[in-house]
């Protein structure tokens, strides 16, 4: 679930359920959207390009098919190696000049980014490497009490009281986990 999956990053739920809502909107299977955010999430992580014009992005480039020079140069211009993942796959150099007339397609870009984040790829658990680091675990932290107040403010709405408990309790455990994972950190610097 995406619940899972947040727990498991450094991405906002907000970030989360955003980015699922936009590729649903082009078409990307339920099945894929994990993945899918995954990979963007840890692009996105590794090279400093914000995560949602990241999304941003790859949705136009899904609705449309096609890559465009300005998308390949905004990649580039991001630390993302885009132009030399098409290279490996076309065999020539891929500029914002020839793109359009080399037929580079929405599925080069996604299997780009899969090279760029599989085992090997420069980018390969960039989200989960980051999670172990002071910022990681403060954005996990920060996202659990969100999720906490969200639980005390649908109190009175709430229709099962004993619902409303066990995701309390649940929201509970993952900030201590987080706290423990945080002093864990810090402990050897103090």
């Amino acid at each position: 679930t995406l619940d899972k999956f947040n727990a498991e990053t450094t991405l906002e739920m907000p970030q989360i359920s955003g980015a699922a809502a936009q590729l649903l909107g082009v078409q990307v299977a339920v099945d894929d959207l994990i993945p899918t955010i995954r990979q963007l999430g840890d692009i996105s992580t590794g090279s400093g390009k914000n995560f949602n014009e990241l999304v941003d992005l790859f949705a136009k480039n899904k609705a449309s098919d096609l890559i465009q020079g300005e998308d390949l140069n905004q990649l580039m211009n991001s630390k993302i190696p885009i132009a030399g993942e098409f290279e490996k796959m076309f065999g020539k150099k891929v500029t914002s000049q020839n793109i359009s007339t080399m037929g580079v397609r929405f599925e080069h870009l996604q299997m780009a980014f899969k090279n760029m984040t599989s085992e090997g790829g420069m980018f390969f658990g960039a989200m989960k490497r980051q999670a172990l680091e002071v910022p990681g675990i403060l954005s996990n932290l920060s996202d659990s009490f969100n999720r906490l107040f969200i639980a005390f403010s649908g109190a009175d709405q709430a229709g099962d009281a004993m619902t409303f408990w066990k995701s309390l309790r649940e929201v509970l455990f993952d900030i201590s986990v987080r706290f423990e994972a945080l002093v864990s950190f810090l402990s050897p610097m103090l």
